[in-house]
């Protein structure tokens, strides 16, 4: 459930939680992840796929959207309407179309009329369809066997970035000083079950209180338990942090688990003496890892690496195999897994027409590869990390790579017009800018280029840059 604000989370949490209990659930499995969370509870939404578990609704403020990828979420729900969205409609709702092989069941989406229709306007400008269209599609899914057909696929050798973080001799630190956090204590409902026994020396028992009961209490940890968490963390000394917790709380007090980020951010900022240097280093890119594929065995002894994905009826058209090019790609380039898993046409047409402008100069190519459809850092190293819109970090994985044979590679990124302007995957977006970060380390190595198009493929006159480069221009 996403909320707009961490206010509205506070609010509703106890209707969630009280819902929940008369549903018969507990409400262990409620876990929130909004920019107060702890470590705990960040650590818990980072192991959400994990069969074992126990969170099952996640209440979320500005997280959890743009390239989050969750494939056991089954359902979303925007609990307010949003004034200002942009794409969060879109990002927020669509988390849990990602169908996994052997899922057969739908997921919901729940949205209140101005958020569906939010959602209907950005479905349009993103994707060119409605909610309507959405509907009327067929559920009749195929599952892809994918075969790793080049196992020797030389890696990338490029310059990249690396960051250390490095102490900084300590100077005379002032003596640790945090004030009391004006956050308020966020209530949770807890549900108590009392089970019935006999006690020794009295005739009563105890009385199994009934589930709408609830009662409101603010989760906290006494004073050691905070100070030892803290000082833990900053390695500090614990009787130091305990003594400022107890100055603030009193002797007997408790921390309310609200008030611990805002400290931590309070000690940290005190104790850090660290700097951080960049350093300029080589590093050896896979373009594929056979390693993160299933392995089978053929009926012949053989052994192959696979991969499955799963598609819509109505996409089959744009799996392009090995065998239906073999006939105009006497240079066996590209198709270093088989079959290709295009997004779009545009991206089919413009490998369609580069596999015939390499295959003119086979002296001069290496290969070329379609990228954009594996992007799981299991399989490919072949990736950047940018920063979103969200603040967090994210990996984007451009569509092609031409590579001559001296080395050179030309990286090509195809999408739609309607994206030119996008502040993540336009012309001069977060993606685009992370890459020509890269190229600019790697200026006689590297280019890039994106093309857009508005048609179903990619005209011949935006090739004309990529047959320049095959030609060794």
């Amino acid at each position: 459930m996403y909320f707009p604000q961490t206010t509205d989370l506070r609010e509703l949490r106890p209707v969630v939680e009280q819902t929940l209990m008369e549903l018969g659930y507990s409400t262990d499995v409620v876990l929130r992840n909004t920019s107060e969370s702890s470590e705990a509870e960040i650590d818990a939404f980072n192991r959400l796929n994990d069969p074992h578990s126990p969170h099952r609704v996640l209440l979320l403020v500005n997280k959890g959207t743009e390239g989050w990828d969750c494939p056991s979420l089954f359902a979303c729900a925007l609990a307010r309407r949003l004034k200002h969205s942009q794409n969060f409609v879109l990002q927020a709702s669509t988390r849990c179309l990602r169908q996994v092989p052997g899922n057969p069941h739908k997921a919901r989406l729940y949205l209140s009329m101005d958020n569906r229709g939010a959602l209907d306007q950005q479905l349009q400008e993103t994707y060119g369809e409605t909610i309507a269209d959405l509907n009327r599609t067929s559920q009749d899914t195929r599952i892809a066997r994918l075969v790793v057909r080049k196992l020797d696929v030389p890696p990338l050798v490029v310059k990249r970035i690396i960051k250390h973080v490095v102490p900084v001799a300590d100077a005379g630190a002032s003596p640790l000083h945090v004030a009391k956090p004006d956050i308020e204590a966020e209530p949770v409902v807890v549900r108590k079950v009392y089970t019935p026994e006999e006690q020794p020396g009295k005739r009563a028992v105890l009385r199994q209180v009934a589930e709408e009961q609830a009662t409101y209490a603010v989760p906290g940890l006494d004073l050691y338990s905070a100070a030892t968490e803290l000082a833990a963390v900053y390695r500090l000394d614990v009787w130091t942090v305990y003594a400022e917790l107890r100055r603030l709380y009193g002797a007997g007090g408790t921390v309310p688990e609200a008030h611990l980020p805002a400290l931590a951010a309070q000690v940290e900022e005190q104790t850090r003496r660290y700097r951080i240097e960049q350093e300029e280093v080589q590093v050896a890119l896979a373009l594929i890892k056979p390693e993160g594929f299933k392995i089978e065995q053929e009926d012949d002894g053989s052994v192959v690496y696979t991969a499955e994905i799963v598609y819509q009826k109505g996409k089959e058209h744009l799996l392009l195999s090995w065998k239906e090019m073999a006939a105009h790609n006497g240079g066996d380039f590209g198709f270093h897994y088989d079959p290709y898993n295009f997004d779009s046409q545009p991206e089919k047409s413009f490998f369609a027409q580069m596999l015939d402008a390499v295959n003119l100069e086979p002296q001069q190519v290496e290969d070329i590869y379609f990228t954009g459809g594996l992007q799981d850092p299991r399989k490919t190293d072949f990736y950047v990390e940018y920063r979103g819109v969200d603040g967090g970090w994210h990996r984007y994985s451009p569509d092609f790579v031409v590579r001559r044979k001296d080395g050179c590679c030309y990286i090509v990124e195809i999408k739609d017009a309607r994206f030119r302007d996008d502040a993540v995957d336009g012309e001069d977006g977060r993606k685009a800018i992370a890459v020509r970060q890269w190229v600019g380390l790697n200026p006689d190595q590297l280019r890039y280029e994106m093309i857009f198009t508005s048609s179903g493929g990619v005209a011949f006159n935006q090739l004309e840059p990529a047959r320049m480069f095959i030609e060794g221009s």
